[in-house]
């Protein structure tokens, strides 16, 4: 038993040190890594919104949009100064994306019955990756601020009046927009 409990260790011991040796053979030094510039670089997120309630033209679409992977994102191009908004389904590598402008923002303050509400509205040139359209929507974002995070509900209209409506939760800081809104709307 002794000599069992000692080849057990051995065996154990010997693993260990290849799989140090392994390691250490694929670990790259930070200097052998090439620094490129990627878009993402010029890019700062606002907020990300987490499908979990699709609907088209009032036809539920929610399994679609899961399967897809849909993400709606509000970022920043730092380098052009410029609002942008994404329709992004992550499985399908394909998004609408574009710049936002003509923002418009209504707060109702937080009440002992209420929770607080922003409401954002919005125009959107976007384009397609997938079809190589492009286009101008009208997007409406409404935030309801709960304790256990912030709910939302963002309804697309596009030029021929077809509607997309997502519901789910917001992560992020949508104050950055501020000066950004159109400040004789507000």
């Amino acid at each position: 038993m002794y000599t069992m409990k000692k080849t057990n260790l051995l065996m154990a011991f010997v693993m260990f040190l290849s799989f140090s040796v392994l390691a250490q053979s694929q670990t790259i030094e930070k200097s052998e890594l090439k620094e490129e510039k990627t878009p993402q670089d010029d890019q700062k997120s606002i907020a990300v919104f987490y499908v979990k309630d699709a609907r088209s033209n009032g036809v539920d679409v929610t399994q679609q949009y899961i399967e897809g992977g849909t993400l709606l994102h509000l970022y920043k191009n730092i380098e052009y100064d410029k609002l942008l908004f994404s329709n992004f389904l992550e499985n399908n590598d394909s998004q609408s994306y574009g710049e936002i402008y003509s923002i418009v923002r209504k707060i109702i303050p937080e009440t002992e019955e209420l929770y607080r509400v922003e409401m954002f509205s919005f125009y959107w040139s976007y384009n397609n990756t997938y079809d190589d359209e492009s286009g101008t929507a009208e997007i409406r974002i409404n935030l309801v601020y709960k304790p256990q995070g912030v709910a939302f509900k963002v309804t697309i209209v596009s030029e021929d009046l077809d509607e997309l409506v997502f519901k789910g939760e917001m992560v992020g800081d949508m104050s950055l927009l501020d000066n950004y809104i159109d400040k004789k709307q507000e």
